[in-house]
This record gives structure tokens, C-alpha cells and sequence, in this order.
């Protein structure tokens, strides 16, 4: 392979963040709301241009239960924020005419009483529109259209993060990071353990208008939730290589075409368009942080020291998870932590925790981690749990003990 050396570039340094949140997903949203409700000067980058990930440009609109499946609710915090935002489906700004959701979204079953579930389905449109309302509520600056690049490193401390956008190439100093990139973007440059995964499935949500209604098209090739080959459908695609990323839009798209022949062919007397298709590749995991400790299913019904965050099994009523903050920090450098689908996770418990629940959570999490150890230069534990839970987040072992 040929190869060049670059020109050296003097980089503008963009300062005054205490704390860089890269990714604008579910968990990138959470993670800085939670530092800037601890006082923290944030800022949130984003390499496309609009924020929630799957859950609004990838048109992944269920929010999955807050709860254990058998109605004891186990997320609570800026998570919890974040569900009724979509339950609400009307934004400050009434002037862009926006109502409550459409009969298309209306599975509104979210209760803070006696139900079994507590979930919601949304518009992803709309609820993209509420998340930038929401961070701009929360004092949350952000950049769109602004890409990772690299990671500096300065007497042993992460420093600076290097993004390139329309105003070229920069370095953003802070004194905390967290990568909420879904694919551990950040962990990689700083040469961090990853693992990857190349069991991804086709897989794709778009809507189509057929008589003059809006039909949602929950398309995916069967996936086995161990993440394995072996019980999946192929072909198979890598989120961290760059051909196979293409590769999986692109067959994705030509699925979308065969769908609607196959309706037409079934009803030839109805009208059908294609109306909404992802605006990214719909990976379930690329590649994520290895650190210390990777959590698995083993550890369901297991309690940690260092406990941050709870989660239930999507998959299975009554399982529960507690999260530890080792599974959401660097090994290197105590300044840099991860939520969403790249925390340290593997197998079934990495399907587990890329959930748009465990996303909030974690990002919830590792905001709050971010603001301590940007103020002290250090994590209490005992502190930081006790800091969670005034914000509403539920970490208590005794929700461990239901019968999975």
C-alpha cells in the first residue's frame, strides 16, 4: 500500500469547554445535558445533521421500556427526560405547527402508574427537532456537519480532541471526553482495546405511502441477539470498514425497491411510494471500548461496587442489569468514557445495551463522571452514586433480585 506524509498543520484551538461530547445520538444528547445541569461549559459535535442516531435518522421509533418488562420501572434521570420529550411530540416553538403524534405514532402506553410497560412510540422528525430544542434549553453548544478526526495527547492527559469542518481543522481543548460515537471512535484514536463486529445484518426502517396512508416498514434480516454469524442471516457487514458500510446502504436501498414490488405484486391495485428511508446505515454494533471489565449476560442479577446505571433486558421480561463505571471508562486515560452501543459490553449484553433505554442512561452516566472529574480531577464513587441518584437516575440493588 502506497503511502504520503501529510504537510504538518498548525491547528486553531477552539477553548472554553470543560467537557466534549462526540456523537449526537440518544446517549450523546444525555451525556450533555447531565454535565451541563452540574454547571459544566459543554460542547456537542456532530458529523451529520441532526441528532437522536438511530432512534430519528435511522427512523427507529420505538423508545423501548424504561422498565423491567413486568412493570417495575428500573431508568429513571435524564433518560426518563428525554421518553416524555417524545411523549409530548409538541415543541416550544408552536409557530412550526407541530401536534400531538399522528395515530401512526400513538402507542403511547408511558404511565407512572401500575402498567406493565414504560415505553413510547414517536415521530423521528419531530423528536429530532425536540432533542435541539432540548439541548438548547440545557445551555448545550453544538457543532453539526463536524467530524472526529484524532485525539492529543499532553503529558500523559487526553487534551484535545481534532474535528474538521467547514472551518477546517481545529482542536477542541477540554478537560473531559466522551465518546458517544456508537462506534468507540474515539477510544480507537486513543489506542484504546476495541472489539469489533462483522455479524451485521441488512437492515433498514422506512416508511412507505400506500392509499394515501403512511405505512412503517420495520425491515431487518433475522439477527441472532448473541451477535453471532451463526444464527443470522447473511450477507454480513463491518460499521468500522469503510466498503462495508457503503456496501450495506446500498443493499439496503435496493431491499427497500424489492419490497414495494413485492406489495404491488400481492395488491397491483394499490398505490405505493417510497416515503421516508434512513438518513444513516442501520448497524446494531460496530465496535466498541474493551476495557477492564466487559459486561455479559452472565451478569444479569449481578451487583458492582461501582454500579452507575441499571438496565432491563429488552429480549426478556424481569432481567436486570447493573452497569459499572469500569465498563463506561477509559483504561488509559481517566478523562475519557463512553455510553451508548460502544460501552464495554459483549455478546448478548452488547445487543442489551445499544437499546435507545441504555443509551440514555449510560450517556446520563458518564455526563455526571465527566463533570466530577473535570472539577476534581478525580471520581468518588461513593459520591458519584449518590450524585445519580438526586437526579433521578435508579441505581439500587435490591432490583436485582427479581425472578428473571
Amino acid at each position: 500500500m502506497t503511502k504520503i506524509v501529510e504537510h504538518p498543520k498548525k491547528l486553531v484551538v477552539v477553548e472554553g469547554y470543560d467537557i466534549t461530547v462526540v456523537g449526537g445520538g440518544i446517549a450523546g444528547v444525555a451525556a450533555a445535558v447531565a454535565a451541563s445541569r452540574h454547571g459544566k461549559k459543554v460542547l456537542l459535535i456532530e458529523k451529520m445533521f441532526g441528532l437522536g442516531g438511530l432512534a430519528t435518522l435511522g427512523n427507529v421509533w420505538h423508545f423501548l421500556p424504561l422498565c423491567d418488562g413486568l412493570g417495575t420501572k428500573i431508568i429513571g434521570g435524564v433518560c426518563e427526560d428525554m421518553l416524555l420529550l417524545a411523549d409530548e411530540q409538541i415543541i416550544a416553538n408552536k409557530d412550526l405547527g407541530f401536534k400531538k403524534k399522528s395515530d401512526l405514532w400513538g402507542k403511547d402506553v408511558y404511565s407512572i402508574n401500575d402498567q406493565t410497560k414504560y415505553d413510547n412510540c414517536y415521530n423521528p422528525s419531530v423528536y429530532q427537532i425536540q432533542l435541539e430544542e432540548f439541548l438548547k434549553s440545557e445551555n448545550v453548544d453544538m457543532l453539526y456537519d463536524t467530524r472526529f478526526c484524532d485525539v492529543i495527547v499532553t503529558k500523559g492527559k487526553l487534551s484535545h480532541i481534532v474535528i474538521e469542518n467547514k472551518d477546517g481543522r481545529q482542536a477542541v481543548a477540554s478537560k473531559a471526553f466522551i465518546d458517544c460515537s456508537g462506534d468507540a471512535d474515539v477510544c480507537f484514536a486513543a489506542k484504546e482495546k476495541t472489539s469489533s463486529l462483522d455479524s451485521n445484518v441488512l437492515c433498514g426502517w422506512h416508511y412507505l405511502w400506500i392509499d394515501g396512508k403512511l405505512k412503517a416498514q420495520k425491515y431487518s434480516k433475522h439477527f441472532d441477539y448473541m451477535m453471532t454469524k451463526e444464527g443470522s442471516a447473511a450477507p454480513f457487514f463491518a460499521g468500522d470498514n469503510a466498503k462495508d458500510v457503503t456496501e450495506m446502504v446500498l443493499q439496503s436501498r435496493q431491499f427497500f425497491k424489492e419490497n414495494i414490488a413485492e406489495i404491488c405484486d400481492a395488491s397491483s391495485e394499490k398505490v405505493i411510494e417510497l416515503f421516508e428511508i434512513p438518513s444513516i446505515p442501520c448497524f446494531r454494533a460496530t465496535r466498541r471500548l474493551d476495557s477492564d471489565y466487559v459486561l455479559s449476560m452472565d451478569d444479569c442479577g449481578k451487583w458492582f461496587d461501582d454500579t452507575v446505571a441499571m438496565t432491563g433486558d429488552w429480549r426478556r421480561r424481569g432481567s436486570v442489569y447493573a452497569i459499572p463505571l469500569r465498563c463506561l471508562q477509559s483504561t488509559k486515560y481517566d478523562n475519557l468514557f463512553t455510553a451508548g452501543r460502544c460501552i464495554s459490553a459483549r455478546d448478548g449484553a452488547w445487543d442489551i445495551t445499544r437499546s435507545i433505554p441504555t443509551c440514555g442512561l449510560t450517556g446520563h452516566a458518564v455526563g455526571v463522571a465527566a463533570a466530577m472529574i473535570s472539577e476534581q480531577g478525580n471520581i468518588d464513587i461513593k459520591a458519584l452514586q449518590v450524585t445519580l441518584k438526586a437526579d433521578g437516575q435508579i441505581i439500587d440493588k435490591s432490583l436485582l433480585s427479581i425472578e428473571n
